[in-house]
């Protein structure tokens, strides 16, 4: 029998006068074995002759799901707890993008709603369906399907190199008699692992100036992957270098840039950091991942209260609006699914970034290339004269410019930006020390989003947990119920025996009113700002992690350990 999706389809071209009844009867039992194996799609097309591109545009007007034209840079991802073979032959799914909350999958046929449950079931993320044409999608699995050789997995077990399993005599043997691979490849090697597990940074740490350290961020959690001989103490820093807009033979500076690599064919972005320490250079690789699809605000996760005081935020003409936490909290990610929300035909969105981390259509987006282009403030000056409503910096660094998004609020723009700041509220105190007027901020400013990260219990070993009685009374839950069980994983070959599986976002919002507005330009204190704030409503990350640890999304333990 066909399935709902099938049926809905079928009834639009029937309406569309794109297919006939007489015509299905006809062929009807020679497309039953194309149905059973190639789909609803392919065999609308094969035998019954209708155009692919029509076809394609209603399957994305009846699922309201994107119709993507341009297959070019699009290539299949590893997708954790579930192989790839399986979502190609059982579903028809090709994924293309997989980031910490989303997974898009390229789709020829319907979304079928109980392929997308289960996956969304097997994978803890949200499912985000794009369609192809079949000849597309055809194209695309091929390339996944049949790979050249050179696609492969790169050879290289990390055991057989880590000098604190193989020790120093054998890497200086290995180094003596060539056995080591090369530097090119091992680096390759490291990101295509870094994307494989999913993981958001790659720390080459030097030891003594002789042995390089490699750790991964997991889920927000520094983890050990291998410690390198001396042959790659130098080479690797070399080959991250001359990859990027780093200059190759500086030393003993700072130093920061953006590199293309090519990793099993496919180009990966990323973002360079490289720092001086007494044992040598220290360097970070930012995985940057791409999007098709900015993630809508609804699904961001905030609780329900939250997201009507962002709703209300986002509303504010002529105001700035900072969006505020640690390097990797995902505030970016919330700063485009807030202009996304924002997006419309009478509003000019412009954005200022280094680099554009997500593209979306109808908001112009400004690349700016440190040393290389006109700078942050230049572009922004720059608009000023272009009669933009909003108005988005991708983060706020120098006191320049936080001086232009407080003017740009003062001259009756919508400004937004992120900031490195522990919390709301000091966020305040961080733009106080670079330099700007407080008065001047405390005149424009109508709302903070601060956000953390923590690592969500992994579904597939998920039991009841009683936290110790020490546990509670630090999370300030010394009277819940003795009946009352939490959550926690045991470990699992999903989560690599962590317990943990993926992160999810936790929120405070600070909504400056008059009050409050008052005593940033009085200067009141931390504490004083806080307690008048909570007299509003306001509650801290704290109180939403505790909130989802309640209702079994995390643990006490991750809640403390972030806040």
């Amino acid at each position: 029998m066909a399935s709902t999706e099938d049926q809905i389809l079928v009834h639009e071209l029937l309406k569309r006068d794109l297919l006939s009844r007489e015509k299905m009867i006809k062929i009807q039992e020679a497309a039953r074995k194309a149905l059973e194996t190639e789909g609803v799609s392919k065999t609308l097309v094969k035998f019954l002759g209708i155009d692919e591109n029509k076809l394609a545009e209603i399957i994305s007007e009846k699922f309201n799901i994107p119709n993507i034209h341009d297959i070019n840079g699009l290539a299949s991802v590893p997708v954790p707890g579930i192989a790839e073979d399986e979502l190609l032959t059982n579903f028809r799914f090709i994924p293309v993008i997989c980031d910490d909350n989303e997974l898009t999958i390229a789709i020829v046929d319907p979304p079928y709603e109980k392929h997308i449950d289960f996956l969304k079931k097997v994978t803890n993320l949200n499912i985000v369906p794009v369609v192809l044409k079949v000849s597309d999608f055809d194209q695309l699995y091929q390339n996944t399907n049949h790979r050249s050789p050179r696609l492969r997995p790169i050879q290289i077990d990390f055991d057989e190199i880590d000098v604190a399993k193989r020790g120093i005599n054998w890497a200086n043997e290995a180094e003596k008699t060539g056995q080591l691979p090369v530097a090119s490849k091992v680096l390759e090697k490291l990101i295509q692992t870094a994307i494989t597990t999913n993981s958001s940074d790659i720390h080459f740490e030097s030891i003594s100036g002789r042995l390089l350290n490699i750790k991964y961020r997991l889920n927000g959690v520094l983890q050990r992957v291998v410690t390198l001989p001396e042959a790659y103490s130098k080479t690797i820093p070399s080959v991250i270098k001359q990859s990027g807009s780093t200059d190759s033979f500086g030393k003993g500076k700072i130093q920061e840039g953006h590199s293309i690599f090519t990793v099993q064919g496919r180009q990966v972005h990323t973002r360079i950091n490289i720092i001086p320490t007494s044992a040598g250079e220290k360097i970070t690789i930012r995985i940057l991942k791409k999007h098709l699809d900015v993630i809508n605000l609804e699904e961001i996760g905030f609780s329900l209260h939250d997201f009507q005081l962002i709703k209300e935020l986002l509303s504010f003409p002529e105001s700035v609006i900072l969006f505020v936490g640690p390097a990797g909290c995902g505030k970016t990610t919330t700063l485009y699914s807030s202009l996304n929300e924002l997006k419309h035909d009478s509003k000019n969105i412009a954005t200022v970034e280094s680099p554009i981390e997500s593209l979306i259509e109808g908001i112009n987006q400004i690349s700016i290339m440190p040393g290389k282009d006109h700078s942050f403030a230049e572009a922004i000056r720059a608009l000023f004269h272009h009669d933009v409503d909003i108005l988005a910096l991708g983060e706020i660094r120098h006191k320049e410019e936080a001086e232009l998004m407080i003017e740009a609020g003062l001259t009756g723009m919508a400004a937004f930006s992120t900031l490195q700041a522990a919390n709301a509220i000091k966020s305040i105190y961080r733009l106080q020390h670079l330099g700007v007027s407080i008065a001047e901020l405390a005149l424009v400013i109508r709302g903070i989003v601060a956000q953390r990260f923590v690592r969500r219990i992994c579904p597939h070993c998920i039991t009841e947990h009683r936290p110790d009685a020490a546990m509670l009374e630090r999370a300030g839950l010394r009277n819940l119920p003795d009946d009352f069980n939490l959550k926690r994983g045991t470990g699992c070959k999903s989560c690599l025996g962590s317990g943990y599986l993926n992160r999810i976002p936790l929120f405070e919002i600070l909504m400056i009113n008059d009050r409050i507005s008052s005593m940033i330009q009085s200067g009141k204190s931390y504490n004083e700002i806080k307690i008048s704030a909570e007299a509003n409503g306001f509650t801290d990350i704290r109180y939403d992690g505790i909130r989802k640890a309640l209702a079994g999304i995390t643990t006490l333990e991750e809640i403390v350990r972030v806040t």
